[in-house]
């Protein structure tokens, strides 16, 4: 395996991130100029400009997790492929609980 084991699931890791990188940035300034003119446009405060940028932030992030979300699962797990058989392989007693997990992963 070697160096190679560190590319495990970039393609996965690739398939979430551009998508979630998308939806954000494309949600992200349309709500943030709709809500600094709903607080008052150019004469907004400073904190309703902070509070504006906040709440566009916490919308377009949320969008974009919300529908990302079974990509991320699937690079997870692509993530952690193999690595359960190697725990088991490595430890015959785990007090840790790491080969409960790992069981409770392989068996999904």
């Amino acid at each position: 395996q070697g160096y190679r084991v560190l590319w495990t699931g970039m393609g996965a890791q690739l398939a979430r991130d551009v998508p979630f990188s998308a939806i954000c940035w494309s949600t992200l300034e349309p709500t943030r100029r709709k809500l600094i003119s709903l607080v008052g446009g150019d004469d907004a405060s400073i904190l309703s400009i902070l509070g504006a940028n906040f709440s566009a932030g916490f919308v377009a992030g949320t969008l974009a997790a919300g529908a990302t979300c079974p990509l991320d699962v699937a690079k997870t797990r692509r993530q952690i492929e193999g690595s359960c058989q190697s725990i088991e392989d490595d430890y015959e007693t785990d007090t840790d609980g790491n080969l409960e997990v790992c069981h409770n992963l392989d068996s999904k």
